[in-house]
């Protein structure tokens, strides 16, 4: 299977800012690049879906701590030191 970042991924069609923006805002086609705007035409990490799928499988959206396992990958990816 192809890496996430080698997936063509179409986005006109899906209200996307960057590509349906360009006729909606501006009138303009596909002979523009839609430079104006940081987004990623790349899929989300199969593991960040099946989170978000499980998080919102529980029907509980109210407001939560950082857990203390992300705060220690997060320290670790960035080489800080927690307490």
């Amino acid at each position: 299977m192809k890496s996430i970042l080698h997936q063509s991924l179409d986005r006109t069609g899906t209200d996307s800012v960057k590509w349906d923006g360009l006729d909606r805002w501006f009138r303009l086609k596909d002979d523009v690049l839609p430079l104006w705007v940081a987004d990623i035409d790349i899929r989300t990490a199969p593991s960040i879906s099946e989170a978000l799928a499980a998080r919102a499988a529980t029907g509980e959206f109210g407001y939560t701590l950082f857990s203390r396992d992300a705060q220690a990958a997060v320290s670790s990816c960035m080489g800080a030191v927690t307490s």
